[in-house]
C-alpha cells in the first residue's frame, strides 16, 4: 500500500507526455501491459470513477505511467484507486465540467494542504489561471511562507489583476529577499504589502541553473537537486525510480 500510495503521489507531474490517441488506445495498451483479466479489473476501477464524473483519460494514462514503470497489475489498481479517489475529491470541489488539467492541479493543491474554499474560490474567480496561481502558492510554500499568507498574497495578486507574468515570479522575490537576510515571514510580508498598494515587485536576476518563481509547469523540471533551491517537500520527490 505505501509503494501504491508513493506511486500515486506521482501521478499528475507525468502526464504530459502521455497524450494518447484515444480511449481505445489506452485500453489495447493496458490489456498489452497486463493481459485481458487484469486489465479488466483496472477498467472497473476506471468505470467507476468515470460514473462519478473522473475524466478517464486522467486514469488511463495514470494506469499506463505505472505500466511503463514495470508495476504489477496489483500496485497499479491500488494506485489508481487512490488517485481516482483524489480525483473525485477535486470534481466534488470543482464541478464536473471543470477540465481535466485544473482538476490534476486541485488534487496537487489537496496535497499541500490548501484549503478546500480557497481552491474553489481561486477557480471560480480564474478558471483559465487556476493551475498557474495554486502552483505560486505552492512555489511560495517551498519558500517556507505560511500557507495562509501564500494563499493571501496569490489571492490578493489575483484581485489587483496582476499580470501572470508578474505573479510567477512572487516565490523568486522572496527568495532573492530571504538571501539577503530577511527572513520568510518578513520577505512575504514585504512581497505581500507591494502587491496590497499595486506596487511594482520587480523579479530578481536569477542565478546560475535557478528556475524563477512559479513559471515551472508542475509537470516541469524536478526541484529537489536543482541548484539553489531546498528540497522538495512534495510526496513526488521519493516517487518511484
Amino acid at each position: 500500500m505505501i509503494r501504491a500510495a508513493v506511486f500515486a503521489a506521482g501521478l499528475p507531474f507525468v502526464f504530459g507526455a502521455l497524450i494518447l490517441a484515444g480511449q481505445e488506445t489506452g485500453a489495447d495498451r493496458l490489456r498489452a501491459a497486463y493481459g485481458a483479466d487484469e486489465a479488466a479489473r483496472i477498467e472497473a476501477v476506471i468505470a467507476a470513477a468515470e460514473r462519478d464524473g473522473v475524466p478517464r483519460s486522467l486514469l488511463i494514462d495514470a494506469a499506463l505511467e505505472g505500466a511503463a514503470k514495470g508495476e504489477s497489475a496489483a500496485v497499479v489498481v491500488r494506485a489508481v484507486t487512490l488517485y481516482a479517489d483524489e480525483l473525485r475529491a477535486a470534481v466534488r470541489l470543482l464541478g464536473r465540467q471543470t477540465d481535466p488539467r485544473s482538476l490534476k492541479k486541485a488534487t496537487d493543491a489537496a496535497r499541500h494542504g490548501l484549503d478546500p474554499e480557497f481552491v474553489r474560490g481561486l477557480w471560480r474567480a480564474h478558471p483559465a489561471d487556476f493551475p498557474m496561481l495554486v502552483q505560486v502558492v505552492e512555489d511560495l510554500l517551498h519558500e517556507e511562507v505560511r500557507l495562509e499568507v501564500a494563499q493571501g498574497i496569490v489571492e490578493e495578486a489575483a484581485e489587483r489583476g496582476m499580470s501572470a507574468k508578474d505573479v510567477v515570479t512572487l516565490p523568486a522575490v522572496v527568495r532573492r529577499l530571504v538571501r539577503d537576510g530577511a527572513t520568510p515571514a518578513a520577505a512575504a510580508s514585504s512581497v505581500r504589502q507591494s502587491v496590497r498598494l499595486g506596487r511594482p515587485v520587480v523579479p530578481p536576476a536569477a542565478s546560475p541553473g535557478e528556475f524563477p518563481g512559479a513559471a515551472r509547469a508542475p509537470w516541469g523540471p524536478e526541484r529537489a537537486g536543482v541548484p539553489g533551491r531546498r528540497p522538495s517537500r512534495r510526496p513526488e520527490a521519493i516517487g518511484l525510480p
